[in-house]
């Protein structure tokens, strides 16, 4: 990662970046509607959450929460900052907590017109398991379960 970039984790101690950046991301949170009706403490419960600085700024956020059977992944880019890799940087960083911890798979959903995002989910290895009138379900599979 070159020295403008940093990832951090979040905690109850730096949740104000969660904050800082949804304040930010603008349009991107069109698409991503997680925090639309929880309270930024329900990080609390994720089992990881991250955002990706760049020059002091967030510019990513990805978490990884865990609701009954299933771990969920949540990621977005702020607008003015897509096409840099940083969903991908936020993808290989929740990827590699999931495996690190012997996470079985992960799921997430997507709207179907996020064309951008669903091409990226395919490449990281994602594959559709259900669809609504709206959107995606789609499941990366780690490790088989033992």
């Amino acid at each position: 990662m070159n020295n403008r970039l940093k990832l951090v984790t979040v905690d109850r101690s730096n949740r104000f970046l969660v904050e800082e950046f949804c304040a930010s991301a603008k349009s991107s949170l069109e698409t991503f509607r997680y925090f639309d009706n929880r309270p930024i403490d329900i990080i609390d419960n994720h089992l990881v959450t991250y955002i990706l600085m760049f020059s002091e700024k967030p510019v990513a956020y990805g978490h990884l929460d865990p609701e009954g059977n299933k771990v969920w992944l949540g990621v977005c880019v702020a607008e003015g900052h897509r096409g840099h890799g940083y969903g991908k940087r936020m993808m290989n960083a929740l990827i590699t907590y999931a495996n690190t911890n012997h996470l079985t798979d992960i799921d997430l959903s997507v709207d179907k017109d996020n064309k951008i995002a669903i091409a990226m989910y395919n490449q990281m290895g994602f594959t559709h398991v259900q669809k609504n009138d709206k959107s995606y379900f789609m499941r990366l599979k780690l490790i088989e379960e033992r």
